[in-house]
């Protein structure tokens, strides 16, 4: 999920690429076991692909909207095979096993509408088209004044998911409609992002980024189990401290901007978050598979998310090492 597939400024921002790294940890913990920890991290997890969003949307930021739909345009193209890319790699994993599922018109609308025909975490490269074309759009046409119109949609991945228990008293649904979309997530985070980006000089004034994202944080954890006690703990979809907590996030990095510059951390988040993202599932079959047959299956359930993780970071290496002997920069 690498924010990389936006333009990036001159100098790189090391802390955002030090949230790249932690981001891309969480978001694996989000698909593979962890134990109890991963019901405590739950809600600061879920702000992992929020915060990507986030500096994809800082990164088109210009005062000057032409050079924004240029950027826009740009990511775009950079995208768009990535996408196909990442798609066709998951229809080839599947096919042995699964068979071919693009069988279908279907098939093919939801992989352009939805993106988890093959895996749901590809929800994330549809939802960043839809998005780029969005507000590419709104730049082409100078309305990017517009755009805090955009902010109150995530409201609908809440009453679609983890609190649609306020708008329906019957049954149990995991989502009332499905969350994971462009509408729910992308403009809302992205036209926050290009906002913060404009008021910048101004958010950075606040020296207590750190001190509100870690209150941000512990209400993520009462809220979860708040849910849970109250009987509502069954749907899935973000929390409501989700977005709150991926703000923050990205405000306290820029209000720290240095750190975290020459570690492996922020190499990681630089040169390898992405492909961890796109693979980390794929990989997460095979270490699964593996603790299975040498019998640590119950060592899996309680650090598989490290361990998947760990293993999907030299795949990602080697991508990039290949793809930079080739003079290819096209899965980032």
């Amino acid at each position: 999920m690498s924010t990389s597939n936006t333009p990036q400024k001159s100098t790189g921002i090391s802390s955002l690429y030090i949230v790249k790294c932690i981001c891309a940890f969480l978001v694996v913990t989000c698909h593979t076991p962890m134990g109890q920890a991963k019901e405590i991290i739950s809600p600061i997890a879920m702000a992992a692909v929020p915060i990507f969003f986030l500096i994809s949307g800082y990164f088109l930021y210009s005062p000057d909207e032409r050079k924004s739909y240029e950027r826009a345009k740009k990511s775009l193209k950079k995208i768009v095979p990535i996408f196909l890319l990442v798609q066709l790699f998951y229809w080839a994993w599947l096919l042995p096993n699964h068979g071919n599922l693009l069988n279908s018109w279907r098939g093919l609308a939801d992989i352009f509408l939805t993106g988890s025909l093959f895996s749901g975490h590809l929800w994330y490269l549809t939802a960043m088209l839809h998005g780029l074309l969005v507000l590419g759009l709104f730049f082409r046409m100078k309305w990017g004044r517009w755009l805090w119109c955009f902010l109150p949609l995530h409201i609908l991945a809440l009453l679609g998911g983890r609190y649609s228990f306020l708008i329906t008293a019957d049954g149990q649904p995991e989502y009332l409609f499905y969350v994971y979309n462009s509408v729910c997530y992308t403009f809302t985070f992205m036209s926050a992002g290009y906002l913060i980006a404009k008021y910048e000089h101004r958010l950075t004034h606040f020296k207590h980024w750190g001190i509100l994202l870690l209150a941000l944080c512990l209400l993520g954890i009462g809220e979860r189990f708040a849910l849970n006690a109250v009987g509502f703990g069954y749907a899935n979809g973000p929390f409501l401290s989700c977005g709150f907590i991926a703000i923050a996030t990205l405000c306290w990095a820029l209000s720290h901007k240095s750190l975290g510059s020459n570690t492996l951390g922020e190499r990681i988040g630089s040169k390898y978050s992405g492909n961890i993202y796109y693979f980390h599932i794929a990989v997460a079959t095979i270490v699964e598979k593996a603790f299975t047959l040498a019998g640590g299956f119950e060592l899996y359930h309680l650090l598989g998310s490290v361990f998947v993780f760990l293993a999907t970071l030299p795949v990602a290496y080697v991508i990039v090492r290949v793809q930079e002997r080739l003079g290819w920069q096209v899965l980032r």
